[in-house]
């Protein structure tokens, strides 16, 4: 009666150290992937920390200055003249103006005209 009991005992506690045993070698391997996607991510970072320290060096010199007091804020230097023209003018000069469309008339009408006038 010991020895069936101790033998259940044996194979339980086997199955639970068999189970935290898998539990682990999964957490390994999905640790590898985790740790792969967490390096691209600080390369992604570092590409993004470079690009604005660039951004950063351009936005403190004298002509990114006078780009932003020009364009933004409407400011010129003295003796200039600011002009501002809406977006709706600009918008409608740079669309194709439409053709008026042309009145067909019949054949015979064309002649006629032509030949009376």
């Amino acid at each position: 009666m010991y020895k069936k009991l101790l033998v259940i005992v044996i194979i339980i506690v086997a199955i639970i150290i068999l189970i935290s045993l898998v539990k682990q070698i999964s957490s390994a391997l999905g640790s590898d992937k985790r740790l792969d996607r967490l390096l691209e991510d600080v390369g992604n970072l570092e590409r993004e920390n470079k690009q604005l320290k660039k951004e950063l060096a351009l936005a403190g010199s004298y002509d990114s200055v006078e780009e932003v007091a020009r364009n933004d804020l409407n400011m010129s230097f003295p003796g200039e003249t600011v002009i501002v023209i809406p977006k709706e003018m600009i918008e409608k000069a740079l669309t194709p103006a439409k053709k008026p469309e042309e009145i067909k008339i019949p054949n015979w009408q064309g002649w006629l005209k032509l030949f009376l006038h």
